[in-house]
């Protein structure tokens, strides 16, 4: 089994970011963030030149949606 990488704090999350590095950030597969671009869920992203980056304050802005007080609540 692949072992973890470290993550790092919001604050110190790059400016731009890969989706291999979003996706060791989010403790999710690459494949993960493929899937909710398709369908349109997960942060924003830009594409440059056909690479998909996500930038930080779009990370930062999905977390923040995604927080919740309880299990009850409905998503947004």
């Amino acid at each position: 089994m692949a072992r973890a990488k470290p993550t790092v704090s919001a604050g110190e999350l790059p400016d731009l970011m890969t989706p291999a590095e979003l996706s060791a950030y989010l403790h999710r597969e690459e494949r993960v963030l493929q899937v909710w671009r398709v369908e349109g869920r997960g942060p924003r992203f830009v594409k440059v030149e056909g690479r998909v980056l996500y930038r930080r304050a779009d990370v930062v802005a999905y977390l923040e949606g995604q927080t919740r007080q309880s299990t009850t609540e409905r998503s947004a």
